[in-house]
């Protein structure tokens, strides 16, 4: 399965070590696939494989035809 989310971040934040951070880019698109790998036997559940994860920049001018609100 696969799941993606574009998001707004905010420009301004702290991070987990409590220092000030600035994003230079606040338009991004999250992008995360698992996928179900049998077990090695009848006995095993299996389990849940990360197979893709990814974080990429969307273009100012391609965010209007992304999101649905009025960007600032």
């Amino acid at each position: 399965m696969s799941f993606e989310a574009e998001m707004l971040v905010p420009s301004q934040g702290v991070d987990d070590l409590g220092q000030r951070a600035e994003a230079t880019i606040t338009f991004l698109k999250y992008t995360v696939s698992l996928t179900y790998r049998r077990g090695g036997d009848s006995q095993s559940l299996g389990a849940l494989e990360l197979t893709k994860e990814e974080l990429v920049h969307i273009r100012k001018g391609d965010a209007p035809s992304i999101f649905v609100f009025p960007l600032m």
